[in-house]
């Protein structure tokens, strides 16, 4: 299944990320949680991200890459991240703390913890 991303009733944009990652998988991400951004923006609204990587696989260098992009370059106010293994966590905090964003992008062990974060 690939990955999805939406708007959801709750107003945050949610990624439910599935399967390996690379390059073209992560671009696709970008792309639409750029154009869900966009729309938020000019609401305006506040631009707050749940991603769920309970499925996710493995994560290649330019995924990594890409995602690290996606959080510096969007307007964001809060990203939410939750799910995966613990070296997936790992991963994820090297990725935020390097975009020096630890204010507004924060890895929860449950969703129920992330949407607390979110609504806060």
């Amino acid at each position: 299944m690939p990955n999805q991303v939406f708007l959801g009733d709750d107003g945050f944009i949610h990624h439910v990320i599935e399967g390996d990652q690379d390059a073209a998988t992560t671009q696709d991400l970008r792309d639409q949680t750029f154009k869900l951004a966009s729309q938020l923006s000019v609401l305006p609204r506040p631009i707050k991200i749940l991603s769920d990587l309970t499925g996710i696989g493995k994560a290649d260098s330019n995924a990594r890459r890409i995602a690290s992009g996606i959080i510096q370059d969007i307007k964001l106010d809060k990203i939410a991240i939750f799910g995966g293994n613990r070296f997936m966590k790992h991963l994820v905090n090297l990725v935020v703390k390097a975009t020096g964003k630890e204010d507004r992008v924060r890895y929860f062990d449950s969703k129920d913890q992330a949407i607390a974060w979110l609504n806060s």
